[in-house]
């Protein structure tokens, strides 16, 4: 059963595509009242929430929970993820590229058909997720763990990946 949190929660996300609408057509500088569209679910909690085909980009989504959430061809390019809980979530065909993440977790997570180019993870945890023909290229992994992670045709190249990486992980190269 979706997790009932805010009865405007749709009203957040349809202004967050105005938002983006604005800001990829807009030639002038948008005024406060069209940057507060701007999406931010910073302190929600999900459970069994499908997020699929939406784009939540450049969201922000500070000390947010999704537990058991779908995001099957979603966008969540250049999110700003800070303590940021993704436990046993599934992201298929998902755009992660640029986003930032720091202490963020996918425990238990799925990413396949993924992309998570030029992003940045700082003490992120990925252990016991599982990775299946993602695209990792030019990402930055900084003090992040894949304990327990399955990494099945993965593309690493030009990712930054620190020492602590390589602990107990399977690792299929691309």
């Amino acid at each position: 059963m979706p997790t009932q949190l805010k009865p405007n929660l749709p009203y957040l996300l349809d202004n967050h595509q105005e938002w983006l609408r604005l800001v990829h057509n807009n030639e002038k500088i948008l005024t406060e009242d069209q940057r507060n569209l701007r999406g931010d679910i910073s302190g929600l909690r999900f459970s069994q929430e499908d997020f699929s085909d939406r784009d939540l980009s450049y969201m922000k989504m500070e000390n947010t929970h999704f537990e058991g959430c779908t995001f099957f061809n979603s966008i969540l390019k250049g999110v700003w993820a800070l303590d940021v809980y993704f436990d046993e979530c599934e992201f298929v065909e998902t755009n992660l590229s640029h986003a930032y993440g720091k202490r963020a977790e996918f425990s238990g997570s799925t990413l396949i058909h993924s992309d998570l180019s030029h992003s940045v993870w700082l003490d992120a945890d990925f252990g016991q997720a599982n990775f299946a023909d993602v695209l990792a290229i030019g990402a930055f992994f900084e003090g992040a763990t894949f304990e327990e992670t399955v990494i099945k045709n993965a593309d690493f190249r030009f990712a930054h990946l620190n020492k602590k990486t390589s602990r107990n992980r399977v690792y299929e190269p691309f």
